[in-house]
């Protein structure tokens, strides 16, 4: 389905965006709309822009979901993930918490905000507690780092990590 695929697109062109601003000052409502002029969608062209008009301005839960969504579709939860981000970048806790706080398909909604707050922030603002609660015998940090390295190895070549992927993990 266009949506499903055009989410996909966007939440990794938001990850990609994060993680090369990382260190510097990032502006949320910048984001959502470098966002919106990219998507081939007017579906998530309007969202995006909606979410760019939110950011900074207090909203209640109800708000958020009725003009977001938190829904299990691409279009329901893509550009509600990367508007708590946007709206807590300077944050992973209260990225996360506010996914969270939203209901609906709060795994997927907090995975991808937090995925793009991790990008952003480095692995080190994840807070240790969580880091540590992952049960053994599933993919913990350390295996998610191998992950994401040799996934940056397949895309820039072997041995082309920088120092701010370095740094950024």
């Amino acid at each position: 389905h266009l949506l499903s695929g055009e989410g996909a697109v966007l939440h990794a062109m938001t990850v990609a965006l994060v993680l090369l601003a990382s260190g510097e000052a990032l502006s949320g409502a910048g984001l959502l709309e470098t966002l919106a002029g990219e998507t081939r969608t007017r579906e998530f062209a309007s969202r995006l822009k909606a979410a760019a008009a939110m950011v900074g301005r207090s909203r209640g839960d109800a708000t958020v979901i009725e003009t977001l969504g938190n829904n299990s579709s691409a279009l329901g939860s893509v550009v509600t993930a990367t508007w708590c981000f946007a709206e807590h970048s300077d944050s992973y806790t209260d990225t996360v918490c506010r996914a969270m706080s939203l209901g609906g398909s709060v795994s997927s909604i907090a995975a991808m905000a937090g995925a793009a707050s991790g990008a952003f922030l480095g692995v080190d603002a994840i807070p240790a507690r969580w880091r540590d609660a992952v049960p053994p015998g599933e993919i913990g940090v350390v295996e998610m780092v191998e992950l994401a390295r040799g996934l940056f190895d397949v895309v820039a070549g072997p041995g082309e990590a920088t120092a701010d992927y370095d740094r950024a993990w």
